[in-house]
């Protein structure tokens, strides 16, 4: 009948020192071959010479043994059907293999120079010292950044190029390289608003809020950058409230630096006590059966249902908000039915979309394998920007907020900047945390939703996944939304 063989090939070396501890025998080959009934059939195996090298630690480089080696071919390691030998004698012929080139800085400006450095490896995985090696230095666009004998490359002009580091050795050369970024000077020398300079503008600070009355016009918008080569481009606002937005880009490396001037009338506050919320406001995906005035009277009750607006869930239901698009400072007071459960969360949130925005919100604990007891709650600083969510900062409160206990949140925003604060007893606020993010045509409002399990809740240690609830709805009541306005006139 038809059998199967499994040909192999070991190795040995008898003749090696034995300080070098080589195996008694290594399998250096095999194939398995099918054999008719009666017939016979020659295999081939190729071993290659690089499969029969070893480290020298020593030297630090790829050698093989010297003198005598026997190739043995059998079914197994137990079962050897022949032997061949062969001598090996010699050095391995050494080429130059592999260049690697790294600059000090791949990112400059016009006048910084940058030095290169490269590594040289031959085939026997050695490195070449600098001296035993020539070597020449190109730049692909010397009018960005020219590179000189000695590889110091220099940034000329805004712009991207490509050095290129030839090393030769024994007449071969190999060719490595690298990008430099030469970055454009992207300096605002002013900002005029209605022909007027802007008051206070500096560079660093990337946002403005101008605090209008209610017959002024559309503001027109100005700007002039510090370089001729930059383009300056700015998207007036289309109304108040609205935002214009001042580009200043470099078309050469695409890099921009973005101003945005935030335009808008005081916001109005709401005490709650009327049936309905004013008419400054407007709701985002609203579902009338879950948010009340009457619930608890002088108060707006909203009760949380399935959704939130974090990482890409852009559900929430119930969004009550109103335009608030300068500077300000929001307070409100919560109370909640219930301990949120998690991710329930109750919030003041700056609105510009489902994807940018801030929340600092009244929300559940991170729920972990080892929490025992009741968890009265977290207040957390929530920023996201282009769809990706991040907390700024957090606290974990001492004591439920149901029954009479309130908790009392403020959001302090100042051009880019907004800061979180937190009361329990509506005297003593403690700053929560603070940090910058590029908002336009802001609304501020309330929210309250069911929420999502966020990447950053994730990596919490000890992670508890469970999002069970209880059968008691997440209802919670503001006694009020307080703003007051400021920014430019």
């Amino acid at each position: 009948m038809d059998g199967d063989e499994v040909v192999q090939v070991y190795v040995k070396t008898p003749e090696s020192a034995s300080e070098l501890q080589r195996p008694i025998k290594r399998l250096k080959g095999f194939k398995r071959v099918t054999i008719p009934a009666g017939q016979t059939r020659t295999v081939a195996i190729d071993i290659d010479c690089s499969e029969l090298w070893f480290w020298d630690e020593e030297n630090s480089k790829l050698t093989y043994d010297q003198g005598k080696y026997l190739f043995e071919i059998g079914a197994s390691s137990r079962d050897i059907k022949g032997t061949l030998e062969a001598r090996m004698s010699g050095e391995l012929h050494k080429e130059l293999k592999t260049v690697v080139a790294r600059p000090e800085r791949i990112v400059l400006r016009p006048g910084d120079k940058t030095a290169t450095s490269f590594s040289a490896c031959l085939n026997n995985d050695s490195f070449l010292a600098h001296s035993e090696v020539s070597v020449s230095y190109r730049s692909n666009d010397p009018s960005v950044a020219s590179v000189n004998n000695e590889g110091v490359a220099t940034a000329i002009k805004p712009g991207i190029a490509t050095v290129f580091v030839a090393v030769t050795y024994n007449g071969i050369t190999v060719t490595d390289s690298f990008a430099l970024k030469v970055m454009p000077d992207l300096t605002a020398t002013g900002i005029k608003v209605n022909g007027k300079s802007l008051k206070g503008f500096n560079n660093q600070t990337k946002a403005y809020s101008y605090l209008l009355k209610a017959n002024d016009k559309i503001p027109k918008v100005e700007a002039s950058a510090a370089s001729k080569d930059i383009s300056v481009e700015v998207e007036q606002a289309t109304g108040i409230p609205g935002t214009a937005i001042v580009r200043l880009i470099d078309y050469r490396t695409y890099e921009e630096n973005l101003f945005l001037l935030n335009f808008d009338l005081s916001s109005i506050s709401d005490e709650f006590d009327q049936p309905q919320p004013g008419k400054q406001w407007h709701w985002i995906r609203e579902n009338n059966s879950n948010h009340s005035m009457d619930a608890r009277p002088g108060s707006l009750s909203l009760t949380a249902e399935e959704g939130d607006i974090s990482e890409g869930s852009n559900n929430a239901r119930n969004l009550l908000l109103q335009s608030a698009n300068n500077d300000w400072t929001i307070e409100t007071s919560l109370c909640a039915s219930r301990t949120p459960s998690q991710p329930e969360n109750a919030a003041i949130v700056a609105y510009q979309d489902d994807d940018n925005f801030v929340k600092l919100m009244f929300r559940a604990v991170i729920k972990t394998y080892r929490q025992q007891g009741v968890q009265p709650g977290t207040v957390d600083l929530l920023f996201e920007e282009n769809g990706i969510a991040k907390s700024i900062a957090s606290i974990d409160l001492k004591e439920e907020i149901i029954g009479g206990k309130n908790l009392i949140l403020r959001l302090v925003k100042k051009g880019s900047s907004f800061t979180g604060y937190y009361s329990t007893d509506g005297i003593i606020f403690e700053e929560l945390g603070k940090s910058d993010i590029l908002l336009r045509d802001i609304k501020s409002g309330l929210m309250v939703c069911d929420g999502v399990i966020t990447q950053s809740m994730t990596s919490t240690y000890w992670f508890n996944s469970d999002t069970t609830k209880p059968a008691e709805p997440f209802e919670v009541s503001f006694d009020y939304f307080r703003i007051s306005n400021s920014g430019l006139r």
